[in-house]
């Protein structure tokens, strides 16, 4: 992490596109390395009953948009539900 940020931009169409964990493409919109560390941002498609194990990160947060259907996301012992706009 070398601490040096320049700006991003990304279109609709810009990014490196892998297969992501949950089965279905995950494109890196902007990585860590274009931010010094600082963000990566992705969006990820996700098929319906399908999704991310549970997990944690020690050393970063975590954030979620969903755009289309519904998610569930564990929060220490609650479940809560996340329809699109969430």
């Amino acid at each position: 992490m070398s601490g040096e940020r320049t700006p991003v931009v990304r279109l609709r169409d810009e990014g490196e596109t892998v297969q992501g964990p949950a089965g279905g493409p995950l494109t890196f919109r902007v990585r860590g390395r274009d931010t010094g560390g600082a963000l990566t941002a992705f969006e990820n498609v996700i098929a319906p009953g399908d999704g991310p194990p549970l997990h944690t990160h020690d050393r970063e947060g975590e954030s979620w948009q969903v755009l289309e259907g519904s998610l569930r996301f564990r929060l220490g012992d609650d479940v809560r539900e996340a329809p699109a706009g969430t």
